[in-house]
Parts: structure tokens; C-alpha cells; sequence
């Protein structure tokens, strides 16, 4: 079988999984149809959520997952866009603006933070969201966002703060994932803002975040973003991130048109120093001379391997590897669900319940499967 007819075989399996098993069964057990919003996490047993909570983070990925099953002619998932669009804008909005980090059951706001890595996730949801809808009142709120964290979230330094109230260390992650909103704003809702906030954020991890000398991006800050270091002079890098940021970076270029260096070298460490031969999974925590900080194993990193595997593929490795690591998660008696760790030391994957918010990390994995299968990023 040749390389494309390989990807070709590997997106269809992806495509029946997502599409005819997974959503169907979170559109039946993991959205909340009678009092708003989505579940947090499904039991692999017995299907029942048992969080009394719902987090903005899961309500905006879960916005955008349906999206893509909309998009594919999945029964019910567009009323589940809608479902998930009146909760985010009714229940999760802050008074003070912005929207909340954590909502009871019956969409009280329990916790008011508003969270940079959560507004983000808004923001890509209201992105998608318009993709599907052409609804100018999505946009209008995307620009409303916008304004709020550049004007109450701006860091006088350099980037943005971590949440209102303000909170350290500060993170990479929160940047990477506004500058996936900025771009996918971009893409799907034309504005100058958003090109705007995406050239700021390429040029701050650029500056402040990917280190050209080493190779790697690290994720802890001090106050002024000068990296968070242990005793041993060292600091914490993922190999997850790495990969999401080399492939976010191809992204900037397919949408902006402009080049960042250093995605290579980011996907080469990761892969060099992140996957475990042993397992041919990815290493959680890494510190940046190369020792394991931490060897627990999470689903996610494994979609962000496929998504970089299949934009640098010689840096990156094999897709169809990563492909494969990321199929091991899947593989559960109730086709849809997943397990979302692997335990080291027992070699065993754990029985937790699969967690709403991964879904997210699985459908942007399967859907650029999909489009490089069909020929490439265009």
C-alpha cells in the first residue's frame, strides 16, 4: 500500500470511528439536552456523567466538535451547536464581561474566573461556530471577546495574564491556544483584529517563547516570562505542546502567509526525546536537558503527533505511527469512549471515566487526517 492509500485507509477508519460512533454517543449521553450545556466526563461502564460541574473549556470544545459533525451530515449535531451556543452566551457570561470558568448543573455560576486558556477556547468556538452559521452576531461577540481580552487581559510586559483574578506562574499554553483562535477567527471571520492578534502572538513566541538556540519551548514564566527554572537549573518542556506548537506554526503560514522558524526543531526534540521506544508512546513531562520529569502518558499529546506528523513529516515522524498511538486510546469495549491515560508503571492503560474536553484533541487530529488524505492543507 503506498503512503497516501495508507493515510487514505487510516482517515476512513478515523472517519467511521468520530463520525458514526463517537458522536453519536456523546449527542445521546454527553449533552445535558434538558438543562443546558454539556457533561463533563462519561463512565466507561455505564455512560453516566458524575460531575456536578460544567467548564467553559468543555462547553466551547464541545461547540466546535459538533461543528464538524454538522459539517458531516451528523443527525442532531447542529442542535447541539445551537444547545451549546445558548449556554455559552446565556448562562456562562460574566456580567462583568468575558464569560465564566465553571457553571453548576443548572448554569449558576460557581466559579468567575475568566481564564486566558478558556476565553480562547471561546473564541475558537465562536470561530467554527460562524463557519457553519454565517451568523454576524457570532462575529460581533468574537470581536467583543477580543476587545475585553486585549483590554483587561493585555500584560504590561509582554502577551497576556494568566485569568482574571491574576494568577502565576504563566504559561505558553494559554498564547498557543489564543493564537489557534486568532487564526481560525481569521480563516472563517475576516477582520483586521483578528490577523492583527495572530501577528502579535507569532511575533511574541517568536521572541519570548520558542528558544532557537536549544530548540524548545518551555512552559513555566515568571511575572517578566523569563522561564521558570528547578534547582538544577532546569525547566519544564512537553513534548505535546512542542508538536502543537510546530504544527500551529504551519498554520500561521497557510493563513497568514508569514514563516516563524523553529516548528522543525520543536517537532524534532519531541519525537527525539518525548516518544518511548519501549511503548511507542509519548512521554507527559520532559526538562529541557533532555531527563524525564514526568513519565505519565495522556491521550492528547498523541493527536498533536498526528497534526505535526502530517505537516513536518520528517521531523515529526511517521502519521501513520502516530496514528496508531493515538488508536491504542480508542480501543475500548464501548466504541466512542476512550481511556485517557496510560500508567507506566503498571503498563496498563487506567479505567477512568473519558473526559468531554478530549474530544476536542481526537476531532482536530482526525480532521486534518482527513484533509491530508484527501491531498494536502490547502
Amino acid at each position: 500500500m503506498t503512503g497516501q492509500a495508507a493515510l487514505r485507509g487510516a482517515a476512513d477508519t478515523a472517519s467511521e470511528w468520530l463520525f458514526g460512533r463517537a458522536m453519536p454517543l456523546w449527542l445521546e449521553h454527553g449533552v445535558d439536552w434538558r438543562r443546558g450545556g454539556f457533561f463533563e466526563a462519561l463512565d466507561l461502564a455505564t455512560l453516566e456523567n458524575r460531575a456536578d460541574f460544567k467548564r467553559l473549556r468543555v462547553t466551547t470544545r464541545q461547540i466546535y466538535v459538533f461543528v464538524e459533525g454538522a459539517v458531516a451530515g451528523v443527525p442532531r449535531s447542529r442542535e447541539a451547536v445551537d444547545h451549546g451556543l445558548a449556554f455559552l452566551l446565556g448562562p456562562s457570561r460574566h456580567p462583568d464581561g468575558g464569560f465564566a470558568s465553571r457553571c453548576d448543573m443548572d448554569g449558576a455560576i460557581v466559579d468567575p474566573t475568566r481564564d486566558l486558556y478558556d476565553l480562547a477556547f471561546t473564541l475558537f468556538a465562536l470561530a467554527h461556530a460562524h463557519r457553519l452559521t454565517g451568523a454576524a452576531n457570532l462575529k460581533a461577540e468574537a470581536l467583543a471577546l477580543l476587545d475585553f481580552i486585549g483590554t483587561r487581559l493585555r500584560h504590561p510586559g509582554a502577551g497576556f495574564a494568566e485569568a482574571i483574578p491574576p494568577v502565576l506562574p504563566r504559561r505558553q499554553n494559554p498564547h498557543m491556544h489564543l493564537l489557534e483562535a486568532a487564526l481560525a477567527c481569521a480563516e472563517h471571520m475576516a477582520d483586521p483584529a483578528f490577523d492583527a492578534l495572530c501577528d502579535e502572538l507569532a511575533g511574541l513566541a517568536r521572541s519570548r517563547f520558542l528558544d532557537a538556540g536549544a530548540g524548545v519551548l518551555r512552559e513555566y514564566y515568571r511575572d517578566d516570562l523569563t522561564p521558570l527554572r528547578d534547582a538544577q537549573g532546569r525547566a519544564l518542556i512537553e513534548p505535546g505542546h512542542h508538536f502543537e506548537w510546530a504544527w500551529l506554526l504551519t498554520e500561521y503560514a497557510r493563513i497568514r502567509g508569514r514563516e516563524v522558524p523553529g516548528g522543525v526543531a520543536l517537532a524534532e526534540i519531541a519525537l527525539r526525546q518525548g516518544l518511548d521506544p519501549a511503548t511507542g508512546l509519548l512521554r507527559g513531562e520532559l526538562f529541557d536537558d533532555g531527563s524525564i520529569a514526568a513519565a505519565e502518558v495522556r491521550l492528547w499529546p498523541h493527536g498533536e503527533w498526528l497534526k505535526a506528523a502530517l505537516a513536518l513529516p520528517g521531523a515529526a515522524g511517521d502519521p501513520l505511527a502516530a496514528w496508531d498511538a493515538l488508536r491504542r486510546f480508542l480501543d475500548v469495549p464501548t466504541p466512542g469512549l476512550w481511556r485517557e491515560q496510560w500508567d507506566p508503571a503498571s503498563a496498563t492503560f487506567l479505567a477512568k471515566p473519558a473526559p468531554a474536553s478530549s474530544l476536542y484533541h481526537i476531532t482536530t487530529a482526525v480532521m486534518e487526517l482527513r484533509r491530508y488524505a484527501a491531498g494536502g492543507p490547502a
